[in-house]
């Protein structure tokens, strides 16, 4: 079947293409509606080292870098995720939250991690965002302060607060493309499917199609 074939198969067959499409497209978009809307705030951690001379600066720049290679991991881990469960009682297990928070290096290289936490309402997510980045500060000082031993030299501190939350809502709506595309495609194969299995029942009228 040529294209022209196909095409007059559509004019012939538009109900099943027109029926398969619309239900399709109804389903993907009742699907996407059912979606609860989630809502994502981020703040920006920096690591930096104490360093007293211009050459200790640059090493100790470097040595901040690699350090948060190993912070990023530990931000979605559930040794944090579980201190902010505590402290803001959440009724979420720290396995559970963990899943809904990114953390990221701030390109290009540098010193700053981009933590974001998504939630189901809004004030949520920002108390959360806020929460894990005091959770993972304090987390981090016990663990660069040997015991015994003064001020740790590597230092986390919070550069930003909690951002306004941004919902998903737009991508959602996004979503509306790719769901039509599909119901188009797949109403376009269910007259493929049909007119092919009707070729092979009755030859005689796919000759006769085909001589018109």
């Amino acid at each position: 079947m040529n294209a022209f074939d196909f095409i007059g198969e559509l004019s012939r067959r538009w109900r099943t293409f027109a029926w398969i499409a619309f239900g399709v497209a109804v389903l993907g978009t009742a699907l996407i509606a059912a979606t609860p809307t989630t809502y994502t705030s981020s703040t920006q951690l920096l690591v930096s080292i104490d360093g007293s001379t211009t050459f200790e600066a640059y090493q100790n720049d470097d040595v901040a870098r690699e350090r948060i290679n190993s912070y990023l991991p530990l931000l979605t881990s559930e040794v944090v995720s579980q201190r902010v469960v505590d402290e803001l009682r959440s009724s979420q297990t720290a396995e559970q939250l963990a899943e809904h928070v990114s953390a990221a290096r701030v390109p290009p290289n540098t010193s700053l991690i981009d933590v974001s936490v998504s939630a189901p309402s809004p004030d949520e997510a920002r108390a959360l965002a806020d929460a894990y980045a005091t959770e993972f500060i304090s987390y981090t000082r016990a663990l660069e302060t040997p015991t015994g031993m003064g001020a740790q030299k590597v230092r986390v501190t919070q550069v930003s607060g909690a951002s306004d939350p941004c919902s998903d809502v737009p991508v959602r709506l996004a979503l509306g493309i790719p769901t039509a595309l599909i119901a188009i495609v797949l109403g376009a194969a269910a007259v493929w499917i049909r007119s092919g299995s009707t070729r092979r029942r009755h030859p005689e009228l796919a000759m006769l199609v085909k001589g018109n």
